[in-house]
Formats: C-alpha cells, structure tokens, sequence
C-alpha cells in the first residue's frame, strides 16, 4: 500500500522504467494506472486512458467480449488469459492493430480487487517470423522448379524423340511419293496428327521454360509475353476448362527492367487466386487479364467474376498467414509474398472486392475480385 507521497513517486518511477507496457485496472476493467511505455505504444496521453475501460486497447470482437470475460472470471472463475498469458492483438489509438503478448495477474488491494497487465509489443518479432516464412517460401519454391526441372529434362527428352519419329512419319505420308494416293479423308486424319504433335510439342517446350530454375538477374522482359505464357501454362490444367480468360494486353506498353521470375510467381499467386474464387461461384467463370501504360508505370489488372471478398476480410487479406480459403487450400502466405516480390521491384499491389452471395446474378463485374500491379518501367535498386 502506498501511504506516502514518496512511496507513489517510487511506485510511479519504477513502472515508468519498465520496457514493456503496464496497465492496472479495476474490477470492472476500468483503467487507473499506466505507464510510459504503454503510452507510447497505443498513442495516448495518461487523461485520454486512464479511467476509460481498458477494451479501448482491442480491436474486435475482444473489444465487445472483454466485458463478459471479467464478469465469468469473477462469478465462475473461468480465465481467459488472467494467469496465462498469451499472444493476441491490440489497437492503437489511431485504429492500427498489432501483436503483442499480454500476460495478466489479480491481486487485491484492501479487499478491492485489481488486475495487472503486462504487454510486449511483438511486431518486430512477428515481421521476422513472417521475412524468415516467405523466404522459407520462396527457397522451397525455388529448390521445387530445380527438381521439377530435372525431372522434366529426362521426360521431355523421351518424349521428344518419338514424337519427331512419328512427326517424320506423318510429313513423310502427307508429302512423300505415296501422297498422292492417300483418299481426301486421310490427308485430313494426318493434318489433325501433325497439329496434335505440334501441341504435344509446345506443351512441352512451356514445361521445360517453366521448370528451368532462373536467376535473380536483372533485365528487360515483356509483361505481355509472361503473361500470355502463363496463362497457357494454366489452361493446360483440366480444372481450369471451365474458366474463360479474357486478355486486355496493350500492344504499346514497353519493356520492363526488373527479374522476371519475381514477376512470373505474382502472376501465378494472382490468377490462381482468381481461378479459386470463381470455381467457388456458380457458372460463367471469367477472369480478365489486362495491361496499360499509365504515368510511367505500367499496370496490370486481374478481375475476376467470383462471390468477391467478405468486407470484414477485404482489410485482412494481405496479411501474412491470413487465408479465405478452407484449411489445407492456402498458407495465407501467397499475397504478402506478392507484396515482397513487388517492392524489390519497386512495385505495388492494390485490391479491391464486391462480395455478392446471390450468384445467380451473372451481370459484368457486379461481384468479384480486381487486383491492381503497378510496375516502373525502370527497376529502382
């Protein structure tokens, strides 16, 4: 009990020295001490803070439940965190949210009970948790087209070499001596056999572009051409026979300087998403590619027409770790490694959602996603 005024000088210096936040309150979760480092961690001032409820440091639903939970705690005992201790969020006064570890202790002072809670701001930790993940990520997916790659050379080598006997087959009986016997309805057979072998072929080749590891060298790529060869890479899947994709590649956007590579994983990231949502839709599944020049950047658009994202989810969605989608569908990861790879290209990446449940509307762009890459023409190192 402090019964001097220099035993709350004492008190109040010794709080103030600690690092970490520290906030008392009282049994109905008003707060009526802090310290400094509290304040500078949510932004207020002491008579902004103390006595007003401490839900005021949390974002929902904790903000709308605190309440109810220091009501069980004292009428049943049932702690939430009081005695544990745990990760969880906290907001700032100017509404940002971080994460912090919260660990909680009751004591009582002249039969009146109080809590103390003890807060460590964890953003640094967690932005290196989340560096070291998406380059955990990045090398996995590295080493993965290094092995794919291997593997592909050997298959594509055996596949090549009869496909070229049976393509020399083919031409010799459509233009060698016996051609000329053949009945109109074979010629039209073997046109269709070629044709065949030449797609079997391109298949191929789009493979072994795909497969062969590149480096992180620097320098002038077509965002139409990667694109384009992106998107036959994926129409090749029969679970996406079903998606119409609309491209809107302007023919006059330049150059760019960058990694291609970097380039090629966010368009990959992008249009799988945009495929997930609308195999998540009713029918008419389109996803449009589009590019353009605007102020010395060139942007890329990619709309797609399915249910959209939940309001409540659209300002969640490019954090790490965050996933609409069902367990064991998404790391939560792909997004926030788009926004790494573009900013090493000095890009950015804004989204925008309508969310529409009622799927039997199919109007133009009534619901779904749009994502927006805006890349410099040059790569600022």
């Amino acid at each position: 009990m402090l019964t001097t005024p220099l035993d709350q000088d004492k008190f109040t210096a010794l709080i103030n020295a600690a690092v970490d936040g520290i906030v008392i309150i009282n049994h109905a979760g008003i707060i009526e001490t802090v310290n400094a480092a509290t304040l500078a961690m949510f932004g207020y001032t002491e008579e902004e803070i103390v006595k007003q409820n401490v839900s005021l440091l949390m974002p929902s639903p904790d903000r709308e439940q605190h309440d109810t939970y220091l009501k069980n705690y004292l009428s049943k005992g049932t702690a939430k965190i009081i005695g544990i201790g745990r990760d969880v969020m906290a907001q700032r006064k100017d509404g940002s949210q971080f994460p912090v570890h919260l660990s909680v202790g009751k004591f009582t002072v002249q039969g009146a009970i109080q809590f103390v809670g003890i807060l460590s701001d964890q953003s640094a930790r967690k932005t290196a948790e989340v560096e070291l993940e998406q380059l955990r990520k990045y090398n996995y997916h590295q080493d993965k087209i290094a092995t794919i790659g291997t593997l592909a050379s050997g298959i594509l080598h055996e596949v090549n070499n009869p496909l070229a006997a049976i393509s020399g087959i083919v031409h010799e009986l459509q233009w060698g001596e016996a051609a000329d016997d053949l009945p109109e309805s074979a010629k039209n057979l073997l046109t269709i056999v070629q044709e065949n072998i030449e797609r079997i072929t391109n298949i191929t080749r789009e493979v072994s572009d795909l497969s062969t590891p590149s480096s992180n060298h620097v320098e002038l790529y077509s965002l139409n051409e990667l694109i384009e060869r992106t998107l036959r890479l994926l129409r090749f899947d029969k679970n996406n026979h079903d998606i119409d994709f609309v491209t809107k590649l302007s023919p006059d956007i330049p150059a760019i300087e960058g990694v291609p590579d970097h380039i090629t994983q966010v368009l990959f990231n992008l249009l799988v998403n945009a495929i997930d949502a609308c195999h998540d839709s009713k029918p008419m599944h389109v996803v449009e590619i589009a590019t353009e020049m605007t102020n010395q950047a060139v942007l890329l658009t990619i709309h797609d027409n399915g249910t959209g994202i939940r309001p409540e989810h659209l300002n969640k969605v490019n954090e790490p770790f965050f996933s609409t989608k069902p367990p064991g569908k998404g790391t939560g990861l792909g997004l926030s490694l788009c926004h790494s790879l573009l900013k090493e290209e000095g890009g950015k990446l804004e989204i925008d959602s309508t969310f529409n449940q009622d799927m039997n509307n199919h109007s133009e762009k009534s619901h779904g996603t749009t994502v927006k890459v805006w890349l410099p023409q040059n790569r600022k190192n």
